[in-house]
């Protein structure tokens, strides 16, 4: 068995190993409380792809993330409030998992200044939301 770093955990899924980090899971579990909106995941990850539709280009901070006043906007609609006053995008979960997601589904692509959305993110954009949730959760538990 290979060795796993400390944050990851190891389970399986349809026979075969899946790693998820565990901060995923934390996030995740913290998410289930207050939410009201069954598929917040969904909610946040359309938010997102539309938001960088609509403008088209979103300047990207210098870590290489999307810029935190992009964020800030989503958080105040989704009641997120995740960004403090000196926090920076890199240390926000969720903003983090949702920039690798699109980056690694080809829905985004960055030009080292700036971030715009991808005709495969917008293809997802006008799937109905099954077919959408059913993206997400195979990216989260991969068949393999």
């Amino acid at each position: 068995m290979k060795q796993l770093p400390e944050q990851t955990i190891q389970t399986q899924l349809s026979g075969e190993d899946v790693f998820i980090d565990v901060g995923l899971l934390r996030w995740l579990n913290e998410q289930s409380g207050p939410v009201v909106r069954d598929n917040w995941l969904l909610d946040t990850c359309l938010f997102f792809l539309t938001r960088l539709k609509v403008h088209g280009r979103i300047r990207l901070d210098e870590d290489g993330h999307i810029h935190r006043r992009f964020w800030k906007v989503m958080e105040k609609s989704l009641k997120l409030e995740k960004h403090g006053k000196h926090i920076k995008t890199k240390h926000i979960f969720i903003y983090c998992f949702l920039e690798q997601m699109a980056m690694q589904k080809q829905w985004i692509q960055k030009d080292g200044k700036h971030a715009f959305i991808t005709r495969s993110g917008s293809a997802f954009l006008h799937e109905n939301r099954e077919k959408q949730l059913n993206e997400l959760l195979g990216y989260l538990w991969p068949k393999a």
